[in-house]
């Protein structure tokens, strides 16, 4: 996967790139000084990082350019000024870093994004057979296969996803995570998501799972959550 760090502070290209090198050592890294050097380049990154504040063309300018040309990669802010921010979502910018950046935030951020991206390649090549994730976790890429996964949750940004053999954290997004998941998991509550195949029981305001795990179950969402666990009993049927 390619990473570029398209900023011109030298001193900053450095730094973020010595950081990237050293947490995710697998990924080329690809350093540019101005949006003008980063255009003559044949191919796209993966995963951009791009100052919104630099000399000549500004980042902005940059990366409505880029989306203009094709870019369909993960784009990231990093901007001295928040209220850059909200002209972020026009270019669809996955997350932003605001000056002077932190190495945590950088890798936490970007583990986000190296799953996303390899979500959506994976997504593209995957065998409908055998379903699957990968996610960047404690340092390497990790596959998770969707029909293991009992249920997942989010807490301050981290994703913890409990498996039938393992629990596995990362940095993601429970949204994208359903996203990929399909209609056999469900949304009980804005932290949880559930695998219909590992239901127990269920009432008002919890659901267990297999093994008695206990999950809440937003009272808003129960008679959503009836129906879609009815239609998911119907499509098992059709399956058998």
């Amino acid at each position: 996967m390619k990473i570029a760090i398209c900023d011109d502070d030298k001193n900053m290209c450095d730094i973020l790139a010595s950081w990237i090198k050293r947490e995710f050592p697998e990924e080329d890294i690809l350093v540019f000084e101005s949006a003008e050097k980063l255009f003559e380049e044949e191919r796209f990154p993966d995963i951009l990082l791009l100052d919104i504040g630099f000399n000549g063309m500004n980042g902005m300018e940059a990366a409505r350019k880029m989306r203009d040309r094709g870019f369909t990669g993960i784009l990231i802010f990093i901007t001295g000024e928040e209220e850059h921010v909200f002209d972020a979502f026009d270019v669809q910018a996955f997350h932003y870093l605001v000056k002077p950046v932190s190495e945590k935030k950088l890798n936490e951020v970007l583990c986000a994004a190296i799953t996303r991206q390899t979500t959506a390649v994976e997504r593209m090549k995957k065998d409908t057979t055998e379903q699957m994730i990968t996610v960047y976790s404690s340092g390497m890429h990790r596959n998770i296969h969707f029909k293991d996964v009992v249920y997942a949750e989010v807490y301050d940004r981290k994703m913890f996803v409990h498996t039938t053999k393992e629990d596995i954290e990362y940095y993601g997004r429970l949204s994208d995570f359903a996203e990929s998941a399909g209609r056999d998991f469900y949304r009980t509550h804005r932290s949880f998501l559930i695998h219909f195949k590992y239901v127990e029981s269920y009432d008002r305001t919890k659901v267990i799972l297999e093994g008695g795990r206990e999950v809440p179950l937003s009272r808003r969402h129960y008679g959503d959550f009836i129906e879609k666990y009815m239609e998911y009993g119907i499509r098992q049927r059709k399956r058998r």
